[in-house]
């Protein structure tokens, strides 16, 4: 059975999402070039990130399962991008935080409602539709490091309008993607509940 196209463009969000958290390590230099920070405390920033974006995924998984919360998934690529191209301009360190525990949020909202998506969307296909889900989040993860030291060599203290304009692109373009946009979203995923057959009548299957 053919694969549903928006599973391409789910890992896509998946990519921008994941991106964020590679990237992250390899900005540390600068932050602690422009801040004069310590490696300890630059390194805090990436711990921030990570523990808001494990420690409130959850949540965002019970209310998937709880309430229609599949628009979630239009906004938090745009609220991981916010947050992470807030780390270019802020000027202090609580700043820094919030904006990591931002991008984090965003990372930990896309991730049950877009997985729960995937596997609706593939049908009798789970373990491809996965996969491709899976692989867009792991590239993300593998080029953030080095397409952020491209960024920041090349564009200077500028790399993050960078990123948010590339996260802008993708939020404005999945968006008009979708049938009758985010409430559509929420239906799939009622529908969902009905079991793998009801892909052979949704118009996101195509």
């Amino acid at each position: 059975m053919k694969v549903s196209k928006y599973i391409y463009s789910l890992s896509l969000g998946h990519l921008f999402v994941d991106f964020s958290q590679g990237a992250l390590a390899a900005l540390l230099p600068t932050l602690i070039t422009q801040h004069h920070y310590n490696y300890a405390i630059a390194a805090t920033l990436v711990f921030a990130m990570n523990l808001v974006s494990s420690v409130v995924q959850p949540l965002f998984g019970f209310l998937s399962d709880k309430y229609n919360t599949g628009w979630i998934i239009i906004l938090a690529v745009l609220i991981t991008g916010v947050g992470f191209s807030s780390l270019g301009y802020v000027p202090t360190y609580a700043l820094l935080v919030m904006g990591c525990l931002v991008c984090g949020i965003g990372i930990a909202a896309y991730h049950p409602d877009a997985a729960k998506l995937v596997n609706g969307l593939a049908g009798y296909n789970p373990g491809q539709g996965m996969s491709i889900f899976s692989f867009g989040g792991n590239i993300g993860f593998a080029i953030g490091p080095i397409t952020l030291t491209l960024a920041v060599n090349h564009f200077g203290n500028s790399w993050n309008w960078y990123f948010l304009d590339n996260c802008d692109y993708y939020h404005v373009n999945f968006v008009e993607t979708l049938p009758n946009h985010a409430s559509s979203i929420g239906r799939l995923l009622v529908e969902f509940k009905k079991g793998p057959q009801f892909q052979n009548s949704c118009p996101w299957s195509q």
